[in-house]
């Protein structure tokens, strides 16, 4: 606010040549210009929706409401809402989610509007983490004093899956050193849905599997790893879901009698279960292994030249 003169500059780039008559090319108004401030309009945002138990790697709708709560209409602008995640109090050292622009036509004070956008929640969080969304963070909007209270948060719960195997299933029996199927289902028992993303080695979950020869081989660390089921491309599991998947192992060589198969759901712990692991191992029920008649491999004869030239290649025959 207050008063202006308006000033007019001629041949500002010196186009035209004029010797020593350059020092009069500015020209300022005699009479003034008094400004008053417009009123000025207050984006607030006054409701975020979005569920407030989450699971890592899945994507949630977001509702937001932004209202003029300023004395002046917005008559158009393109406002930048930016959305962040953050163990702090404040939207620093954070996660960006996503930047949302958008135009807005007239809003007249006490008027607001919505929209709706789709937050992923990062990979490999858990515990309380808050969601900051920052309206008009680009300025776009001239808010005058009002851009200081354009920040709005809500409190979000990453909560871990708790999965479990149930019924591994594998023939009667099976001869030592050969491969057999293995069945079994993999439930959510509760919590958040069980989501792993599965594109890289870093983020695929694998079940483990293991053979032993007594229902307790596992508990007591004596067993025999014999393969993993890696779920490449992803895995997702919600609450209260189960899910089945069959894989081949090669039972161990020189067993023969009875034996367990025993799989370890999420065996390398990518998918974060907030220590409940105790229940991620099932055990088949008793599968008889027959020891397979093994070779004998001998050398017969070996056949090797009488004389041999140092540095030089030779080749010999068994």
């Amino acid at each position: 606010t207050g008063d202006y003169h308006f000033f007019v500059y001629t041949d500002l780039d010196d186009d035209v040549f004029e010797s020593v008559g350059e020092s009069n090319n500015l020209y300022m108004s005699p009479q003034t210009l008094h400004v008053t401030l417009s009123p000025n309009p207050d984006l607030v945002i006054t409701d975020i929706e979005i569920p407030t138990e989450v699971a890592a790697n899945e994507e949630y709708d977001c509702r937001i409401t932004i209202a003029n709560m300023g004395i002046g209409p917005v008559y158009r602008g393109t406002c930048m809402d930016v959305f962040t995640l953050t163990q702090d109090t404040l939207p620093s050292g954070h996660t960006q989610l996503k930047i949302i622009s958008h135009s807005l036509d007239t809003l007249n004070p006490g008027d607001s509007y919505q929209y709706v956008v789709r937050l992923e929640i990062p990979f490999g969080i858990h515990g309380e983490w808050n969601l900051f969304v920052r309206t008009n963070s680009n300025g776009d909007i001239f808010e005058y004093n009002g851009d200081t209270n354009n920040v709005s948060m809500i409190v979000l719960n990453v909560i871990p899956p708790d999965l479990t195997v149930t019924n591994v299933s594998i023939p009667d029996t099976a001869w030592s050193g050969t491969r057999i199927p293995v069945t079994y289902t993999l439930k959510n028992l509760s919590g958040g849905t069980a989501s792993v993303p599965g594109f890289t080695q870093d983020n695929t979950m694998e079940d483990d599997i293991y053979f032993g020869t007594s229902p307790d081989s596992y508990e007591n660390g004596d067993v025999t790893y014999v393969g993993s089921y890696k779920h490449e491309g992803g895995f997702r599991l919600e609450v209260g879901a189960e899910r089945t998947y069959t894989d081949t192992v090669r039972v161990p060589n020189g067993v023969d009698g009875p034996g367990y198969i025993f799989v370890v759901c999420n065996g390398d712990e990518i998918q974060f279960e907030n220590g409940q692991i105790a229940n991620n191992v099932g055990a088949s029920e008793e599968i008889f292994t027959l020891l397979s008649p093994w070779p004998d491999i001998k050398v017969t004869s070996l056949t090797n030249p009488a004389q041999i030239y140092l540095g030089c290649p030779f080749s010999i025959e068994y």
